[in-house]
């Protein structure tokens, strides 16, 4: 089929409609007194002020050099708001979350990759995510997270013996760890060392949300109206979004059906391990079960849809603070040492510690709260979206407008945090009535906020507490050696996309002693 040709006129046309609109909103905008943010140009606004990394970082500059808690931008007619400090978050996202709860309308998200419509922090407000949100925070809340403590024992026992075997590759056998993890608690799948397709799934999923989503520009999403155009028109930056979104839902699809597919089988065969999944099929497999089948298909959806979107979000952002901890062991081994101290007066070097122990091992949480804190693995959260017009110390804040809490910010601001960049776990050492201290209650931001807060959070926590407790035991982290000698002190960097893991640094792990080696047999 050949394509429609444009003529020059048409060209012309298209651009006077498009900065018609923009021009009208534009105009609007002039009336009100919007937060403080970088001037823009008249019709595109603040398109070439806005960054394609490390936002979080261009937001809490913006917020410095404007002297104020909230900054704004404009893109084409649609408002930006950045929220970088703890109060402003807790007044708008936390006191207010009834009108600060939405997602994004973008067509991107929810009629291309169709994220929107299946995984939970992509889902706008509405009933089907209140049906997701009652099912995860039933399913991983702080009274649930104990049934998963055998799993959480086991898989860091693996992760142990890998680390003696190829300590090397340490990355791969973290992110192998809170994969383990997730997998076996939703599906009951124990997953491969090498070459798991379901790990692969997730890996896909990753790949193209940071390649392809984070950051990029969809006009689609400026001027849904696009959404209409046919499929078979040539695809550029920026006009790629049928593409990106057929591409995606080659990997969603599989991620979600091929997982819960496998295990229904095992359930209706009688193989089924113990699971989040099989517990859910089994419920509708049971004699006195009273559901119509339209009903069962309905209650499989939000199954299939909760459990796809635990495995990817729960590995990643685990995986994210333990390689964070292990960052902050190489930097400053005296914290390992204190610790490993602590570890070994309550267990005389001859058991592993366990989650029995943890009111015994307090400064290993400290150590946790504060990798938290110093690298947040989504640093800017999830973006919110206000549904209605608002106002804030005078300030207006439109409805519609994108929302973003810069977690990063909240937990660098010195107010709270006194020298943030300072990695210092006994900010969170509490007083002689274990009382939590400001800080350790203001740390949790790194979860995101009000009704939209991370409900992962407990099993995250657990796990990491665990795999610390357990690694020290065991091991100790070293910095590496250079030909010259000298020790090597690893540079401090972050990456950038949905999650922000530390970069690659050379360190050393091994095992404190022939008896501590032999804690991994006993």
């Amino acid at each position: 089929m050949a394509l429609p040709q444009l003529s020059n006129v048409d060209y012309i046309l298209v651009l006077l409609c498009l900065g018609a609109v923009a021009g009208v909103q534009y105009m609007r905008g002039q009336r009100r007194k919007y937060p403080p943010g970088p001037p823009g140009w008249p019709i595109i606004g603040n398109i070439f002020d806005m960054p394609s990394e490390f936002h979080w970082l261009t937001f809490a500059q913006w917020s410095k050099e404007y002297n104020s808690p909230i900054v704004h931008a404009n893109v084409l007619g649609q408002h930006v708001i950045s929220l970088n400090t703890n109060q402003v978050v807790n007044d708008l996202l936390e006191k207010r979350s009834n009108i600060y709860s939405d997602r994004p309308h973008a067509p991107i998200l929810q009629d291309f990759t169709e994220l929107g419509k299946w995984a939970l922090p992509f889902m706008p407000h509405g009933p089907e995510w209140r049906i997701q949100r009652k099912k995860f925070h039933s399913t991983f809340h702080a009274s649930t997270v104990p049934s998963y403590h055998p799993t959480e024992i086991e898989s860091t026992r693996k992760l142990l013996h890998q680390l003696r075997d190829t300590p090397e590759r340490y990355r791969d056998h973290i992110n192998s760890h809170t994969g383990r993890i997730i997998l076996k608690a939703v599906y009951g799948y124990d997953a491969k060392d090498e070459g798991d397709r379901y790990v692969w799934l997730t890996e896909e999923h990753f790949r193209h949300i940071n390649e392809r989503l984070i950051s990029k520009f969809f006009l689609v999403d400026i001027f849904p109206s696009l959404k209409h155009l046919p499929a078979w028109l040539p695809s550029f930056p920026g006009f790629n979004h049928q593409w990106v979104g057929s591409e995606y839902r080659k990997v969603s699809d599989e991620l979600i059906n091929v997982p819960f597919q496998d295990v229904h089988n095992l359930v209706k065969s009688g193989d089924a391990t113990a699971s989040i999944v099989a517990q859910d099929i089994e419920k509708t497999l049971l004699p006195d079960c009273k559901l119509t089948p339209a009903e069962i298909e309905e209650e499989y959806r939000h199954s299939k849809n909760m459990a796809a979107t635990a495995y990817p979000a729960g590995q990643d952002t685990t995986a994210s603070l333990i390689s964070s901890i292990f960052l902050a062991l190489t930097l400053h081994p005296e914290m390992g040492k204190r610790a490993q101290r602590e570890i070994d007066a309550l267990t005389n070097g001859i058991r592993l510690p366990s989650f029995e122990d943890k009111a015994a091992l307090p400064y290993i949480q400290c150590i946790v709260l504060e990798a938290l804190r110093w690298n947040p693995a989504a640093p800017t959260a999830f973006t919110h979206r206000v549904t209605q017009d608002d106002e804030y110390n005078g300030l207006f804040i439109p409805g519609g407008s994108l929302i973003i809490g810069n977690t990063w910010a909240l937990c660098h601001e010195e107010a709270v945090f006194p020298d943030p960049d300072t990695f210092n776990p006994d900010r969170y050492t509490r007083d002689k009535d274990g009382k939590a201290s400001s800080q350790e209650t203001a740390v949790v931001a790194a979860f995101g906020y009000g009704r939209r807060v991370c409900p992962g959070r407990w099993l995250a926590l657990e796990t990491a507490w665990l795999t610390v407790a357990q690694l020290l035991a065991v091991y100790d982290v070293k910095r590496s050696i250079d030909g010259s000698g000298k020790e090597i002190i690893p540079k401090v960097k972050f990456t950038h996309g949905m999650t922000s893991h530390p970069e690659d640094w050379p360190c050393e792990i091994v095992p404190r002693s022939a008896e501590s080696i032999k804690l991994l047999d006993d």
